[in-house]
């Protein structure tokens, strides 16, 4: 909607192209991409659907911004534990959230500590929690650029 106020054909063409998607995924018999972490056949519609974040940083930033970190931690975690995590006998359940949580209370004892997945970090010799924290690290980093990046430029007190 806040996309609509500035520049209503970008809202009309990204909200076009972002339910087609979403009515051409409904189609399959696997809606969901199959065994995946998230909806991959929803993919080359992200864009138009990113559009609008712009508005929502410029008018919402410190809730638009607490959003983009969770989204940015949950899909991090979902990233690197995934392939086990999807197979373990109980998988993620309904959230991600509750084994994060238990993860912040029992270490690498919790189930999502023994589904992380091994990477280039953990092959430089950060195991597979710091090559996790690792990968966090870095995220967090890069929306903390983003975020602080995105407000440069504009003249103070401007809101979009």
């Amino acid at each position: 909607m806040l996309l609509w106020r500035s520049a209503p054909r970008e809202a009309i063409v990204c909200a076009a192209v972002s339910v087609a998607f979403m009515l051409l995924d409904c189609g399959y018999a696997l809606p969901y991409g199959g065994d995946s972490p998230g909806p991959r056949f929803v993919v080359t519609a992200l864009p138009f659907a990113a559009v609008g974040l712009a508005p929502a940083f410029a008018r919402f930033p410190v809730f638009t911004s607490v959003l983009a970190a969770l989204s940015v931690i949950a899909s991090t975690a979902i990233a690197l534990t995934w392939p086990a995590g999807v197979n373990s006998a109980h998988g993620y359940g309904d959230t991600v959230w509750r084994y994060l949580a238990g993860f912040a209370r029992h270490g690498s004892g919790s189930p999502i500590a023994t589904w992380i997945q091994p990477s280039l970090y953990q092959n430089l010799g950060a195991g597979l929690i710091g090559s996790a924290a690792a990968v966090f690290a870095l995220a967090a980093a890069a929306l903390g650029l983003a975020l602080r990046d995105g407000t440069r430029g504009r003249p103070s007190g401007a809101t979009g």
